[in-house]
């Protein structure tokens, strides 16, 4: 019988298949700010922070300070900070820049999502480097999440029978799910 992927194999495979389309694509950074595609490819997604996601697959989360102790909990990371505000979260995003060495390039945002001044922030002089320019990335986030992985085809539909879903894979022994193919 296969055993279910554990949580952090689930996001590291993600992830992995994030960098190789963010390398096709020539983006060297993605700055994320959609809750569910931060949930995505790290395991926590909140509001009123971001995930950083480098081409070699580091991963930066900012959250509130308030939620620092949820987010270790929750999420696959390389890095953690919390910030008070708005001013602290962009001094935050360019000491990430910083340390993981991204002085230019080009970095993904999510055009579909942020609104202006999000889009202002994430782009501040404050916030990333002069020579890293930005790019939408948002085709990049629809081509990994529109193949459904089995742990998560599985658990949608037990949640909407009313069963609860805490980790990946069939958690009754002997319960499966069967596909068949029409050709």
């Amino acid at each position: 019988m296969n055993t279910p992927l554990n949580r952090k194999e689930v996001y590291q495979n993600r992830l992995k298949k994030c960098t190789k389309l963010m390398k096709e694509e020539s983006l060297n950074v993605l700055l994320l700010a959609k809750p569910a595609n931060m949930f995505y490819l790290t395991g926590d997604g909140r509001l009123c922070a971001y995930a950083m996601i480098t081409e070699q697959g580091k991963v930066a989360l900012g959250v509130p300070k308030t939620d620092v102790e949820d987010a270790k909990s929750l999420a696959l990371y390389d890095h953690l900070i919390g910030f008070e505000d708005e001013i602290q979260m962009i001094h935050s995003i360019a000491h990430f820049f910083e340390q993981f060495g991204i002085k230019e390039g080009v970095m993904g945002l999510e055009y579909n999502y942020l609104t202006q001044s999000m889009m202002s922030m994430f782009t501040h002089s404050h916030a990333k480097p002069e020579e890293v320019k930005v790019k939408d990335c948002a085709a990049i986030l629809s081509v990994l999440r529109i193949v459904k992985e089995l742990e998560e085809v599985f658990h949608k539909l037990l949640r909407e029978t009313g069963y609860s879903t805490n980790t990946f894979g069939p958690p009754i022994q002997g319960v499966g799910i069967y596909f068949f193919i029409n050709e």
